[in-house]
């Protein structure tokens, strides 16, 4: 069965950022910008500059990323904010 949501979760260092389900979440790479919605493929990468969770056509909540880590996995979103990369 197709889910219709995202559960997306976003760390830092002091905690939980965020927490809940999302329709889509927006964010960049080092190829560019992307978005990932319900039923995404698996993936892991590196992300910056900002994170846009929509959690409804009407709300959507903005979280700046100097860097992080982003995985997707089974309609899962899992974020590490402060992840340093070389």
């Amino acid at each position: 069965m197709k889910e219709d949501k995202l559960s997306v979760i976003v760390k830092s260092r002091d905690g939980i950022v965020f927490e809940g389900k999302a329709r889509s979440v927006t964010s960049n790479n080092e190829k560019g910008r992307f978005d990932i919605l319900p039923n995404h493929a698996n993936f892991i990468t590196i992300i910056n500059k900002e994170l846009i969770i929509e959690r409804s056509k009407a709300k959507k909540e903005y979280i700046d990323v100097e860097n992080g880590l982003l995985k997707v996995a089974d309609n899962k979103i899992e974020v590490f904010l402060g992840i340093k990369s070389k």
